[in-house]
């Protein structure tokens, strides 16, 4: 191979490098984009249509992502089947590039009215907070829903107290009315979901839910480098503009000499 051959092979070949390496860039940049973020939620309070009491949507709600996090808070509620004077606390927060998340959830004073499911029946807890915790995977995430005390009253009957600190799941009978579980905690894969107070009415889907928080963890996001996508850019326009002025050279010198 001639000289002027030779200039013109390893101008393509650097630029046809060039491009690829940018090709490699974007392909990584867009592996990274399409990951799947941690992910967190959590509020204080939610409940189904409860005879003729309104349902009550998660309340006040707090997710990540989109962002990384917030606190929402509402003082009071008097909605469905829920009163409170108390401060409802809602927080979420997630770190894409560790990989992880958490939420919490907490009041510290809420009565449900049972009423329009049996005649004088009320669940009232004080001192609720759930929370939840995920590291990044392959790690599986932690939590626990507790509240500092608690009691079902029911007409004609004794009152029910709840254990403060209970253990995951525990279940409570309560006559007439439904299953409360206390601490209840369940997995789904990578995924914790928290509810320090479940109540399921008997003989229908109505759910009652005081203090949830869910969380999922992701793998850690490598860094990208910061320099890859502008070196790649400049390093395959400089190549190019390398392989094209070497052609444009080549002919003109064969031009000349013949």
């Amino acid at each position: 191979m001639n000289r002027r051959r030779k200039i013109a092979s390893s101008a393509a070949v650097a630029g046809i490098a060039a491009l690829g390496l940018l090709a490699g860039v974007t392909q990584a940049n867009a592996e990274h984009r399409a990951q799947m973020p941690p992910d967190a939620n959590a509020y204080v309070l939610q409940a189904d249509v409860l005879g003729n009491l309104a349902a009550v949507p998660p309340t006040p709600l707090s997710t990540c992502p989109p962002g990384t996090g917030s606190t929402q808070t509402l003082l009071g509620l008097n909605a469905g089947p829920f009163a409170t004077t108390s401060l409802l606390t809602a927080q979420t927060g997630c770190d894409v590039a560790a990989g992880t998340s958490n939420s919490s959830a907490t009041v510290a004073d809420v009565t449900a009215n049972l009423a329009p499911i049996l005649a004088g029946t009320s669940l009232h807890v004080t001192g609720v907070n759930s929370t939840c915790t995920a590291p990044a995977l392959p790690g599986q995430p932690t939590g626990s829903g507790t509240i500092a005390s608690g009691t079902v009253d029911l007409l004609g009957l004794p009152a029910i107290t709840l254990a403060a600190s209970a253990s995951p799941n525990t279940i409570v009978t309560i006559p007439n009315v439904g299953t409360l579980v206390l601490n209840e905690q369940t997995r789904s894969g990578n995924t914790l979901s928290v509810n320090a107070v479940h109540l399921t009415v008997l003989g229908t889907a109505a759910n009652v839910i005081i203090g949830h928080a869910d969380c999922e963890g992701a793998p850690p996001t490598p860094p990208v480098p910061m320099m890859s996508k502008s070196a790649a850019i400049g390093g395959g326009v400089t190549a190019a503009a390398a392989a094209a002025g070497g052609a444009v050279f080549l002919r003109r010198r064969e031009s000349s000499l013949s």
